[in-house]
């Protein structure tokens, strides 16, 4: 009768001891894993809702400013003139950038040149929006009308 648990030869009896092996080894897997869960509350997250706090110039969303450079060079700044097609300094609209960059100072600005326009006058429409220190500068294509 050498290792077995039976009373004849090649039966076996039940042996418990690689099954608690397992059923430790399981235990051990499932109490690891069960650790690692990140907790929501843990990520740092904060959920929009409903909060009594008075908006800041942060939180608004700002309203781009659009440049529009027509065919003859001269400029408009949310559809009102700004700069004559003479003007090659752009005072004005330098001073205006300034006025509301200064003010809020995360406002976009897009520039929409005409198709036909001289690349020259873009450039100093971008030299105009540089010395008005505009962080947020974008550029939109208008397709030429035939």
């Amino acid at each position: 009768m050498a290792g077995g648990g039976g009373s004849e030869e090649g039966e076996f009896g039940l042996q418990i001891a690689p099954m608690l092996d397992v059923m430790f080894v399981l235990l051990l897997f499932f109490m690891v894993s069960a650790g690692s869960n990140a907790k929501e509350e843990e990520l740092g997250i904060k959920l929009p809702g409903n909060t009594n706090s008075k908006p800041t110039d942060e939180n608004v969303a700002q309203l781009p400013i659009i440049l529009k450079i027509n065919k003859d060079g001269s400029v408009l700044f949310n559809d009102s003139p700004t700069v004559s097609a003479e003007d090659a300094e752009m005072k004005g609209l330098q001073d205006r950038l300034a006025g509301v960059i200064s003010q809020f100072p995360s406002t976009p600005v897009i520039i929409s040149p005409d198709p036909e326009v001289r690349h020259e006058r873009v450039i100093t429409v971008m030299d105009a929006c540089s010395y008005a220190k505009v962080e947020k500068l974008a550029f939109r294509y208008v397709a030429a009308s035939n």
